[in-house]
């Protein structure tokens, strides 16, 4: 019992203190803005192609990933698309809810899915709904961060102006959480990773298609 108190409470101590440390830089912002400028992919009014790279529980999966606006009712169509151009997974993200049209059995998998959806979901949301909300300032990154509380989970959006560089992160569980970087003010590039779950995600714009084919 002794050596644990001895490893015990010098483990809690340093966490305390690197909690404190957090907090203490980041600041409320004086020039709290609306949610919606902290959007990740802003308003889609075209079809954005992406190349896309997953890794999901030691299996690898490469193809195009697309988001195509359907302004008819106001949902995006969510398309994973494999090298060959075979349908991987079709869904339509519609007031913040997906509903899946197919998926490949290799994807259909209900905590992978559900997984898949939450990511791109975090991506998608609409922050011109979110109410109850705050704005802070790190100092340190130059950046404002927009944090809130959605379904059980904290959502932290970093934006750093003029740079085109938004960072998210997202805690499901106090295990597992999720971090995704976007760079790039034109053709964007999207990483994400999972801390505490064999998932990651990376994607590479590659041009914003016209809604009759032509570039």
């Amino acid at each position: 019992m002794k050596p644990f108190r001895i490893l015990f409470f010098p483990l809690i101590f340093s966490l305390f203190l690197s909690s404190c440390h957090f907090t203490r830089e980041l600041q409320p912002s004086v020039t709290a803005s609306s949610p919606e400028r902290f959007s990740p992919l802003g308003a889609i009014g075209s079809t954005l192609l992406f190349k896309a790279r997953f890794k999901a529980y030691g299996h690898h999966i490469s193809g195009l990933f697309l988001l195509k606006p359907m302004p008819e009712d106001t949902a995006i169509r969510v398309l994973l698309l494999s090298e060959l151009g075979l349908n991987l997974l079709d869904m339509e993200f519609r007031h913040d809810r997906f509903r899946v049209v197919s998926v490949d059995e290799f994807l259909d998998r209900k905590l992978l899915l559900k997984t898949l959806q939450d990511d791109f979901r975090t991506l998608l949301l609409d922050l011109r709904g979110i109410d109850d909300y705050r704005v802070m300032k790190d100092e340190k990154e130059n950046t404002e961060i927009l944090q809130f509380k959605q379904g059980g989970e904290k959502y932290s959006y970093h934006y750093r102006k003029g740079s085109g560089t938004c960072k998210i992160e997202r805690r499901p569980g106090p295990f597992h959480r999720v971090e995704m970087m976007l760079t790039g003010n034109g053709n964007r590039v999207i990483t994400v990773r999972h801390r505490g779950i064999r998932l990651s995600m990376d994607l590479q714009q590659l041009d914003k298609l016209e809604e009759n084919g032509e570039r």
